[in-house]
């Protein structure tokens, strides 16, 4: 803002009124040659009218003089007044113009914020609706958790029992090994008897053929023996 000139007294310069006054009507001197250096009656008559008419208006001069000046600073006063009321009327009109350039502004800020808090209502609403989403699923995921845990507990249980059987199960077969070792022994000897059983039934039976042999022989051997025991059982024959 400009500096305002009223707050400064305006000091009236002296000269002013001497500015005011016409200037004194004495003869011009003009350099003129010799044939015109004297002046002439009719030019005295004029020189001396001219100064008594000027004695005659210098009261009437000195006396309207202070209005002169008075008028002359409420003049300036009036126009420097009216160029500082211009530039604060300018300078309200600007201010005016920013104030609403400035509530534009704001009015676009606030209605951008506005649409934008809808739109955040808008998310927050849709972010509530997964969030409880959430929440319920959560609660369901809590709850086959939970069921899961009684279920893996149970499953151990069992487990523990399984291991427990398949322990059982483990030194019954190594009982088992040992007792398939043992009967393995157990049949490698009865093999062993068996392969000399069986040498000893082949042997039989070779010494059962070389006996039905020497039975069928003997049997031959007694078969003619009771054929010869026959003929000499028989009577002889009568001779004639």
């Amino acid at each position: 803002m400009p500096e305002d000139p009223l707050a400064q007294p305006v000091k009236p310069s002296t000269p002013a009124a001497g500015m005011m006054q016409p200037p004194a009507a004495g003869p011009v001197p003009v350099k003129t040659s010799a044939a015109q250096a004297a002046p002439t009656p009719k030019a005295r008559t004029e020189d001396t009218r001219s100064s008594e008419r000027n004695e005659d208006d210098e009261p009437a001069h000195s006396k309207s003089s202070p209005w002169t000046i008075v008028l002359g600073v409420l003049s300036v006063i009036l126009v420097i007044t009216a160029v500082i009321l211009n530039s604060k009327i300018s300078a309200r009109d600007r201010t005016i113009l920013e104030n609403k350039n400035r509530t534009d502004q704001v009015q676009t800020a606030s209605t951008q914020l506005q649409t934008q808090l809808d739109d955040t209502k808008t998310d927050a609403g849709a972010l509530q609706k997964k969030l409880d989403t959430a929440v319920a699923e959560s609660a369901q995921l809590k709850n086959d958790l939970e069921k899961a845990k009684a279920a893996t507990l149970e499953v151990q249980a069992r487990l523990d029992k399984t291991r427990a059987t398949a322990v059982t199960f483990q030194t019954q077969a190594e009982e088992n090994k040992v007792a398939s070792l043992k009967h393995q022994g157990e049949v490698e000897v009865a093999r062993a008897q068996a392969a000399v059983m069986l040498e000893r039934a082949n042997k039989a039976k070779t010494d059962l053929a070389d006996v039905k042999a020497q039975l069928a022989e003997t049997q031959d051997k007694l078969d003619k023996a009771e054929a010869q025991i026959t003929q000499l059982q028989k009577p002889p024959a009568k001779k004639k």
